[in-house]
């Protein structure tokens, strides 16, 4: 019997369906690869929109007295320059200066 649904009469008349397994119901292996290939492509593109460490701002400063710094922010270049200064300031001796040098 190729049928997915198998009709029965029961007791007093009452009629009712019977699943049958491996009927039409069931998903194929094919179809299973084909939702699991979508649901990977899927994954793989919302993992590309994530920013990393390599599309990040990072900021570069060095003192008067050879104190460095750096900062670093994904999205405010500010955020990265500000901490890159912040850092350099700490190894600074009061009235010294601290430069940014560069940010990338």
């Amino acid at each position: 019997m190729s049928a997915a649904n198998l009709h029965l009469k029961g007791a007093r008349g009452t009629r009712f369906v019977a699943m049958i397994p491996g009927g039409k119901g069931r998903e194929t292996r094919g179809n299973q690869m084909k939702k699991l290939l979508v649901a990977l492509a899927i994954a793989a593109g919302a993992v590309a929109f994530v920013p990393t460490e390599a599309s990040a701002w990072t900021c570069y400063a060095s003192g008067t007295t050879g104190a460095t710094g750096w900062g670093s922010h994904p999205y405010s270049l500010g955020y990265a320059r500000r901490r890159a200064l912040a850092e350099c300031a700490i190894r600074t001796p009061r009235h010294a200066r601290c430069y940014l040098t560069g940010c990338n």
